[in-house]
């Protein structure tokens, strides 16, 4: 949700998912020998986690003609799609996996869930540092890079000593 386009400068905790989780969730997936679709309206990401995961997926890939589809279609075919899912895996209050998780089997399961409690700020530090030189040679790397401290700092800031705090936000 909300990663790219008219919205990429607007950061809604409830409606992002930060790459060390989404990273997370499909490598939790993958090794338990599930396919993984994933969405985003960030084509570069989507490559980028292709490239990484190779059991992930993209609408691209199992819609038939998805790119000849305007965006009201894509969204109709993307919400069909996310319904045929046992487990959507997203932001607390993405709309689209509501819908889908309603019109389906699955059930939306928040990023953040997808970690052993007590374990998401180690996967969001770990995240983040796996990522500072994909930020810097990467261009599209750096806003995605951006947003994952800038939600990290927002959702954890009360576990984080100043001094990190500071490291981050530099």
């Amino acid at each position: 949700d909300i990663v790219d386009g008219a919205w990429d400068q607007v950061l809604v905790h409830e409606k992002y998912m930060p790459t060390p989780f989404v990273e997370h969730a499909i490598a939790s997936s993958s090794a338990e020998g599930e396919r993984v679709v994933v969405f985003s309206d960030n084509v570069r990401y989507l490559a980028w986690l292709r490239d990484r995961f190779p059991t992930t997926l993209t609408a691209a890939d199992v819609i038939p003609e998805y790119e000849h589809l305007n965006e009201l279609e894509r969204a109709l075919a993307e919400i069909v799609l996310l319904s045929r899912c046992r487990r959507i895996v997203g932001p607390a209050n993405s709309a689209f996996s509501r819908l889908a998780a309603n019109l389906g089997p699955g059930e939306v399961v928040r990023a953040d869930e997808t970690v052993t409690e007590g374990r998401e700020l180690d996967v969001m530090r770990a995240g983040i540092a796996a990522h500072r030189q994909d930020a810097a040679s990467l261009p599209f790397w750096r806003a995605l890079h951006a947003r994952d401290i800038c939600w990290c700092l927002d959702v954890f800031g009360g576990e984080l000593s100043l001094d990190e705090q500071r490291a981050l936000a530099r």
